[in-house]
């Protein structure tokens, strides 16, 4: 029996998810593409030791063009999108646009990747998740942000699941050193923009928003880069895709955990639904 994916979108979601809480700590007081750049800089490091250190992965195994696309798609783009877009959106209104990346991966796998169908139990999840997460976001602050901020978290989604679908057909045997490379080239491209800006003059101004951009980096974007394109060998596109649905449960929760942020009853049954939709498309 196939192993269910389930385990593995819980502990990329939480990944993912907590990198909005970080954000706000360490966006407020930086410029998007210097964050981007303080992100990924930061993940690079820590990845090449895990490649060192825990892998076997050869360096002649590595695509340049790989590297290219993933870091793009899954890197400096959507990191940058994401940065700016919380600027202008709401946590839980950039969250539930985000969860259009389960759509958009369904969609895109079902278009160029033969062995991924869309199922009854497949679709079922998809439609659930989706449900629940626009529960969440109208329970809260929908609709005060602004169409710059939405069209830039629809641009993230549409990016990650591209990157997702990419991913899978490669299928790649070197994920740590593809985590790393890709984080290169998403940091290359953000200091040359950050650069171009003139935003790398900017720095965190305490302790408390080093911790944040740290954080942002190992535990939000290095831990789950490899870890992303490990499981995306062994399972279905679509199936992973389910950590966006999971990550503004992630990101609620740790609001009322870290930042005293209130959860309300609606909120509460969109986490719910949330979670049977995850369960259904990630089923093996």
């Amino acid at each position: 029996m196939r192993q269910s994916a389930l385990p593995y979108v819980v502990l990329i979601s939480l990944m993912w998810g907590s990198g909005y809480v970080f954000l706000k700590l360490a966006g407020t007081s930086l410029p998007p593409f210097w964050l981007t750049a303080l992100r990924t800089g930061f993940s690079v490091p820590a990845l090449v030791l895990v490649w060192l250190v825990l892998s076997s992965e050869k360096l002649a195994d590595l695509r340049l063009r790989d590297a290219l696309v993933i870091g793009t798609t899954n890197g400096w783009l959507p990191n940058a999108m994401a940065a700016f877009a919380v600027t202008r959106l709401p946590a839980a209104e950039a969250g539930m646009l985000h969860a259009l990346t389960p759509v958009f991966t369904a969609t895109l796998a079902a278009l160029f990747l033969a062995d991924e169908r869309l199922s009854r139990g497949i679709v079922v999840g998809l439609v659930l998740g989706f449900l629940g997460v626009a529960l969440i976001a109208t329970s809260g602050d929908l609709g005060s942000g602004d169409w710059i901020g939405r069209a830039l978290m629809v641009g993230v989604a549409f990016s990650f699941a591209a990157g997702s679908v990419y991913a899978r057909a490669i299928r790649t045997r070197t994920p740590a050193l593809l985590a790393a490379s890709q984080l290169s080239v998403a940091t290359v491209v953000a200091l040359a923009l950050s650069a171009f800006t003139g935003e790398t003059q900017h720095f965190p101004a305490d302790p408390a928003g080093w911790s944040a951009v740290l954080l942002l980096a190992l535990f939000s974007t290095a831990a789950p880069a490899v870890l992303f394109l490990t499981v995306i060998r062994r399972h279905q596109a679509v199936r992973i895709g389910g950590v966006s649905y999971l990550q503004p449960v992630w990101a609620i929760l740790l609001g009322w955990a870290l930042l005293a942020e209130t959860v309300t009853p609606m909120q509460g049954l969109g986490l719910l639904t949330v979670l049977v939709g995850v369960w259904w498309v990630t089923r093996g």
